[in-house]
């Protein structure tokens, strides 16, 4: 589980590296694009991130909105499986589906799926755990962009041109090695945020897509006869 979300977050790393500014945003060379478009994120206090990857076979993936107080709201799934999650603060819930739990070996305990059936689980919220920094802001957004800023030499990165994602314009970035094509993209028009980055297509291949940004959200906390703890049940 844990390794699957540090998958997850992961593919966006390599979106974002280093420099600065100029008159027309869409004629500046690839770093100062990218500079911008850290230097963006980081000042972020909410955001939507949506995300796809298919490694192994297998699909995962996550749609979450999630705030700098700890704040989030959103789905992620596993394979044929779904979960909830909802963080408030420095709590953390998951609600998920019998196919859910099965994909993490719970299949043969049929007890086990009756008891979490329909009902809340509390997670740390510790960013090294998969579903705490799943609503930890600075592990899906502020990492990302401390890593891009200490980034030194070339990233690799190419203006290829501009076009247009969900009515706004954008500069498509482009990488090529030995793993095939990678693509950012970053909003012409200020904020310069970072708006999509696709990685590679082969075996491992994804998407992560930033929205709503600084968007406030409503997410309120289980009631707690929605909840079960699993240590409750001797699990």
């Amino acid at each position: 589980m844990r390794r699957s979300g540090t998958a997850l977050v992961a593919i966006g790393v390599a979106a974002a590296l280093a420099g600065c500014g100029g008159d027309d945003f869409a004629d500046q060379s690839a770093e100062e694009i990218l500079a911008a478009a850290a230097s963006e994120m980081s000042d972020l206090t909410s955001v939507r991130i949506t995300i796809g990857l298919v490694g192994d076979g297998r699909e995962a993936g996550s749609d979450t909105q999630l705030a700098a107080d700890g704040d989030c709201l959103g789905t992620f799934g596993f394979g044929d499986g779904v979960a909830e999650v909802r963080g408030v603060g420095d709590e953390v819930w998951i609600r998920a589906g019998d196919d859910f739990w099965r994909s993490f070996g719970a299949g043969d305990d049929e007890a086990a799926l009756e008891a979490v059936r329909g009902k809340w689980l509390p997670f740390g919220a510790e960013p090294e755990m998969m579903i705490g920094g799943t609503c930890d802001l600075e592990v899906s957004v502020g990492e990302l962009v401390d890593e891009i800023a200490e980034e030194e030499g070339d990233s690799g990165f190419a203006v290829d041109g501009t076009e247009v994602i969900d009515g706004e314009s954008v500069v498509r970035l482009k990488r090529e090695d030995d793993d095939g094509e990678t693509f950012g993209y970053v909003r012409v028009e200020e904020p310069h945020y970072l708006v999509r980055f696709e990685g590679p297509d082969g075996d491992e291949a994804g998407s992560v897509n930033f929205s709503e940004f600084n968007e406030e959200f409503e997410v309120r906390a289980p009631a707690e006869d929605e909840i079960v703890d699993l240590r409750d049940l001797g699990g």
